[in-house]
């Protein structure tokens, strides 16, 4: 499976945000996936691109992506608030 993760260049984001998400994200595919190639970085606008799953699974993937995504936005600034 293969995850890309791309962040919108423009948002103000914390110091070792992107690390965190790419840490915590990370961690919770491998508990559910046996291998996954996960890549996340900034470009031009925010996407999610998830390849080699079933539906279901990449729902799973997409919800868990919204949650962390959604404490990144708010400027948490460590990844053991992420876990929150």
């Amino acid at each position: 499976m293969k995850v890309e993760v791309t962040i919108d260049r423009n948002k103000k984001l914390p110091f070792g945000a992107i690390s965190a998400l790419e840490a915590e994200l990370h961690k919770r595919l491998s508990q559910r996936f046996d291998y996954c190639s996960l890549v996340i970085h900034q470009a031009g606008s925010d996407s999610l691109s998830v390849t080699g799953v079933e539906k279901d699974d990449q729902k799973i993937i997409e919800k868990s992506y919204r949650k962390l995504g959604k404490a990144l936005t708010i400027g948490l600034k460590t990844s053991k608030k992420l876990r929150g």
